[in-house]
């Protein structure tokens, strides 16, 4: 659903002005082949040649994304998600994209992103399973907050103790939640740091 699209403002100005994008109840399946090789430049061809002169930016005022389910498979094997979320929302406000933005490394500016999931479930670990019972990300309020956190063995203590051929400790972990404080987002973008100012347990 797109609410008060501007044409008239498109049509004057070749901007693209949009009050509200809402997608509902969808689901996402995303394959990944880890051998696969990262471009060079992140600033892809496409978005460099999105903007002419008939065409000068995109101001959308709110996004809403509510998918009924994530899941990311492995192209070595398909039948099975190592990474599954059952309900994601997400919101977005206040977003910008026009031939300067598109030069940083998130190519879009915002005001605030708001992600909030349902349970989720990680299974790419050799003898370990992550699960939660539910994410909250706020980046105006700069946190990250994960609810029933688990931390599982596949395996008994016994049977790890067979497979491991050097000394290893067996553990589980379970907290009722888990806080992020003063996450720096713009160093994660920019160079891959996760950083926060204290932690929460």
């Amino acid at each position: 659903k797109i609410s008060e699209l501007q044409i008239l403002d498109f049509i004057r100005y070749k901007k693209i002005d949009i009050e509200e994008i809402d997608l509902t109840g969808f689901k996402v399946n995303y394959l990944i082949n880890a051998n696969t090789k990262e471009p060079e430049h992140k600033n892809t061809l496409f978005l460099h040649n999105l903007f002419s002169d008939q065409f000068q930016g995109a101001n959308v005022g709110t996004i809403r994304l509510n998918a009924e389910a994530l899941r990311i498979f492995h192209v070595d094997n398909k039948d099975s998600a190592f990474f599954e979320i059952d309900t994601v929302q997400l919101l977005i406000k206040d977003i910008t994209m026009n031939p300067e933005t598109i030069k940083k490394s998130i190519p879009v500016d915002f005001k605030d992103i708001q992600i909030k999931t349902g349970h989720f479930t990680l299974n790419s670990m050799k003898y370990y399973s992550i699960f939660t019972a539910e994410v909250y990300f706020d980046i105006a309020e700069s946190y990250l907050k994960i609810d029933g956190f688990r931390l599982i063995p596949k395996l008994s203590k016994a049977e790890y103790n067979r497979k491991i051929s050097y000394n290893n400790d067996w553990f589980s972990i379970a907290t009722q939640s888990i806080k992020l404080n003063g996450l720096n987002i713009e160093d994660f973008a920019n160079n891959g740091m996760l950083s926060f100012s204290s932690l929460q347990i």
